[in-house]
């Protein structure tokens, strides 16, 4: 079985120490909505002061390419 991974870090601007807990429950929730919408899974997620970071699982999608 293959599967793809993803490795995500998101830095706040100019590295200000802006992510709170009130920011990491959000971003955790947002997380969830999205790997029940598209079928992802959040490994792990973390955060710091001034940046998050994600890792993320997915099993690769047969694309079906256009003809024009």
């Amino acid at each position: 079985i293959t599967a793809l991974l993803y490795r995500l870090v998101f830095l706040v601007k100019y590295r200000s120490a802006m992510i709170d807990e009130a920011v990491d429950k959000r971003l955790r929730d947002v997380c969830s909505e999205l790997e029940n919408h598209y079928q992802l899974k959040f490994l792990e997620i973390g955060t710091g002061v001034d940046h998050a970071h994600t890792k993320i699982s997915n099993r690769p999608v047969k694309i079906q390419y256009l003809t024009w």
